[in-house]
Order: structure tokens, then sequence, then C-alpha cells
């Protein structure tokens, strides 16, 4: 199958890197089962009273935890559509999902919102750019650090990720491969794959818990698809962690379906945060991107030669943290991307 080829070349590619740049990392983290997304706390006077108590926190926002599915992930439930949730499927969320505002997200709302309030509740900022169509995604591989656990921890939620899209859809769904900080109830790093939102319903992995140090490399690429083909049936979204040894182990691999989409509208890194009240509640170290790669579905054997970064977001209220987003190139095909807080 695509995916398990798709998780081989990862593991090439990056023992190669890691070869030639002589990096020595520790291992430092525990695998195991986490809890559901993080519910909403009735004290929390961040979160606007329009919401709903007994919701969760998303990396998309506010939603029922009914809406919330943690699927298998199977290659053939992605392929075959057992996951798919259209417009006749009862399976649809009936509840509606909500910004930072408390204002209902229409599903194309959720994806790129980024915070302009006081109290940090949504996208803050992002490397990002958009392939011509009908050209669209064909794998984008990236490196991310683990940072330090945040100095103070009160309930807030942070996510890095890389992401893809489909511009133009006005039910678009977003892939996603996730580093979080109390995202399922845990206090703690942990990383997990997404689907969001087709018809309001969010898919993930199961998550997998990780510690700060912890080397990772965030993929996604199409899983059986003829070259040349921009819209692919499914995808394989896997997170690694590089050993001590230098070895790989895989921590997700997750297929998802696709819903048809074409993919033009890459991430490369993503700041998203939920309940952020000061400056502290960050880590104490930027989050790095490394080794940032994209290859296109019009020539899926060529890593894309430098990838054309732009910079969204960044917070425009108090608290000011040094947000910024910084782009450099390693080589002609490798961009190195550092999110400041």
């Amino acid at each position: 199958m695509r995916s398990n080829k798709f998780v081989r070349l990862l593991r090439i590619v990056f023992l190669a890197l890691l070869s030639i740049c002589a990096i020595n990392i520790a291992f430092a983290s525990g695998v195991g089962s986490l809890g559901k997304p993080t519910i909403l706390r009735d004290d929390d006077l961040t979160i606007s009273s329009a919401i709903p108590r007994d919701y969760v926190i998303t990396p998309f926002g506010y939603f029922h935890p009914s809406c919330v599915v943690e699927s298998s992930g199977k290659v053939e439930d992605a392929e075959y559509g057992n996951l798919k949730h259209d417009e006749n499927d009862d399976t649809a969320c009936k509840f509606p999902s909500f910004n930072s505002a408390g204002q209902p997200l229409s599903t194309n709302q959720s994806k790129t919102e980024y915070s302009t309030s006081s109290i940090y509740n949504g996208w803050l900022s992002s490397a990002n750019f958009v392939v011509n169509s009908p050209d669209a995604s064909d794998q984008v591989i990236a490196q991310l650090i683990v940072p330090p656990i945040p100095t103070v921890r009160s309930g807030q939620t942070i996510a890095l990720f890389t992401g893809l899209v489909q511009t133009g859809l006005q039910n678009a769904t977003i892939l996603q491969p996730v580093l979080a900080w109390n995202e399922f109830n845990d206090n703690a790093w942990s990383v997990s794959a997404w689907n969001c939102c087709l018809n309001g319903v969010l898919l993930h992995s199961a998550p997998v818990a990780v510690a700060p140090g912890d080397t990772l490399i965030l993929g996604m690429a199409p899983n059986n698809c003829p070259a040349g083909q921009s819209s692919c049936p499914s995808w394989n979204i896997s997170i690694l962690k590089i050993l001590a040894s230098g070895s790989p182990s895989t921590l997700v691999s997750w297929n998802t379906n696709s819903y048809n989409q074409a993919f033009n509208w890459i991430f490369g890194a993503v700041l998203e945060t939920y309940g952020i009240t000061q400056c502290s509640q960050f880590p104490s170290a930027d989050a790095q991107f490394s080794r940032v790669t994209v290859q296109l579905r019009s020539d899926p054997r060529a890593r894309l030669p430098n990838a054309p970064w732009g910079v969204s977001g960044y917070a425009t209220n108090a608290p000011q943290c040094g947000y910024n987003v910084g782009i450099s190139q390693l080589s002609s095909i490798f961009s190195y991307i550092t999110l400041s807080y």
C-alpha cells in the first residue's frame, strides 16, 4: 500500500539526513493512550459565554463532543468512504461549532481563523502558500522538535501543525498532523492526526504522548494515487519520532478520506492557541519546523524548489509575546520555519 511505502520513504529520507548532519537526539518520551479532547472548564473566563460548557477544544474551534470522532484510520475505510459524512448522512453533526468569539462557524470558516482578541483562542500565525489549480500537493514533510513545557500551566491548549486545504470550496476540509499541549486533558504534549470538518464532523487518530526534546517527523501523502491526478481518494498522515539510536519509530500512521479534494493550499507551520492570557503560558523556546519539503502532483518524484512561503496572522491585542514567522532556506528544497511567541 502507498501508506506503507510513504512511511518507509520517510524513514529512508530522514535517516540519511540525520547521518549527514550528525544529529544526536535524546530519547525522552513515553507512548500511551490518552483521554478525550479537553472539555471546557466552568471557571474558564477566557471562553465566550455563548459556547456551551460541555463543548471540547479542538485545533479547529469549539465542538460538541459527539461531533469529534476518533477513527481507526484503516486505509480501506478511507478509500471506500466508510468515514465519509455526506449531506444525506445521519452521522453529520447536529450541533453548531464556534469560533473564539462564540460565533457559530460554517465549515470553511473554522480552517484559517486568526485571533485578534486579547484572549488568544484561534490561529495566531502561519507560513503558507497556494498552488495554482489544477496542480495540488503530493507530499508535505517537516521535522519538529517538541518544545519545553509552558512555564505557566493553567489549562491552556497550544497546537503546532502543518496542513492541507483546497481553496474555493464552501465545505472544504483540512488535513493536519498535530503536536499539541493539553489537547487531550493531559496537561502534556501529544501527537495526533486530524481531518476536519465535513458537515461539522471532526475525525482524528488516537493520540500518542511525546516529551520535550523529542524530534518528530510530520508527513502527509496520498494513498495509491496515479501520478498527475490532482484529487486522490485517501491520504496517509504519519508522525514519526527519531530515537536515540537514530532510528525512526512510527507514532501515528492514519488514513483518511480526501472527499475528492485537491489540496492546493499548503501550510508549512501553524501556531494555534486557546486560553492564552499571558506570555508565560507559552513554552520558553520557539517552535522550529525544519527540513520542510513539498512535492506536487504534477511531478511527485521531485521536491518543489524554493517554496514561495507567505506569512499570515499575528495577534493584534495584548498580551504581545513577540509573535513572528521566520523563514529561511537550508537549501533549494529544504525550508526552515520558526514560529516565535
